[in-house]
């Protein structure tokens, strides 16, 4: 039998993996993760990071710029041919920029409870 103060509770464990995920570099590719970003939530996390809506890039994207002056090109609608890639682009992007994880972007975006569990 193993102890009971050998015991790690359930949110203690759930953190220590959310820490982890954290320092772990990931490209997210799996087409139906990135085709769970919505535009509008999209959006509100640019918005809440303090980047801003500059100008259209064409009926179907804005340019957005992020408070250093970095500018991003985001799909502003989901019924295009390649919002797919679009959104992965979009994810490495703000990997780079705001150097966070893009598990922990994602799950930001997303609402996933990967968040909940690194607080």
């Amino acid at each position: 039998m193993i102890p009971e103060e050998d015991y790690i509770g359930v949110e203690t464990l759930m953190a220590a993996v959310a820490a982890s995920m954290k320092a772990i570099h990931v490209t997210i590719k799996d087409s139906k993760a990135l085709n769970a970003i919505w535009p509008g939530d999209l959006k509100n996390y640019l918005t809440l990071h303090g980047w801003v809506q500059d100008e259209t890039s064409g009926p179907y994207a804005y340019w957005w710029k992020s408070p250093a002056g970095l500018a991003i090109r985001v799909p502003s609608v989901k019924d295009i041919g390649d919002y797919i890639h679009r959104i992965a682009d979009v994810l490495g992007d703000l990997e780079e920029v705001e150097n966070r994880s893009q598990l922990e972007i994602f799950s930001e975006i997303t609402g996933f409870p990967l968040g909940k569990w690194a607080e």
